[in-house]
């Protein structure tokens, strides 16, 4: 098609009108900002949403931040924040808000991640919930499911097989790696020494 090629600023007074369809705004040939009447999508961040923010086979992705949902290829995905789910291809039904909230899921669906870094380096963070900053971010990449951790840096350790843990509090199960099954409330002697046993229950 026809482009306008401008140097210097450009002021208006007024609307730019783009098609809801196939226009958008690009910086340097990345999308900027988007929206559409046919997926749904409203996209606004250098790099957010993905080469396939404007494709039928991304559905109702909302994206705020640099590189927010920068590989969505899927449906229902919500990120605010620089690389906010940024890795998540299949994924669907996802809210992540945050600095790389999520930022590494893949595949996992249904994750929730409120807070910096908050289930940061979970490849596959299916029905989880992670609320504060660092919650559940892992010290490297892992696959956990199930768990509900609220509080700051609470599950901060969380290694692949961490499924089901229930943490809540201040740095509550801080140090749980492949644990499974807890359920620590508060800050306790449980809460911030158990690392690899299951089933507990413990109360600060």
């Amino acid at each position: 098609g026809a482009k306008l090629g401008v140097a210097g600023d450009v002021y208006a007074s007024g609307f730019f009108n783009t098609s809801g369809v196939t226009g958008g705004y690009k910086i340097d040939n990345q999308l900027l900002a988007y929206a559409s009447s046919t997926n749904t999508a409203t996209i606004f961040g250098l790099a957010a949403g993905g080469q396939g923010a404007t494709t039928s086979s991304s559905l109702n992705p909302s994206a705020f931040g640099y590189q927010a949902l920068n590989s969505n290829a899927a449906v229902n995905n919500t990120a605010f924040g620089y690389q906010a789910l940024k890795l998540t291809t299949t994924g669907i039904n996802n809210t992540a808000i945050g600095h790389q909230a999520l930022t590494d899921n893949v595949a996992g669906l249904s994750g929730v991640a409120v807070g910096t870094f908050a289930s940061r380096n979970n490849l596959g963070a299916s029905e989880t919930v992670a609320i504060g900053s660092f919650a559940a971010d892992g010290n490297s990449d892992y696959t956990a499911v199930g768990y509900t951790v609220v509080g700051y840096r609470a599950g901060k350790t969380l290694s692949t097989g961490a499924d089901y843990n229930t943490l809540l509090g201040y740095q509550s199960g801080s140090q749980v790696t492949t644990g499974y099954g807890n359920i620590l409330l508060g800050s306790s002697q449980t809460a911030n020494n158990l690392s690899t046993g299951s089933s507990n229950i413990g109360i600060g």
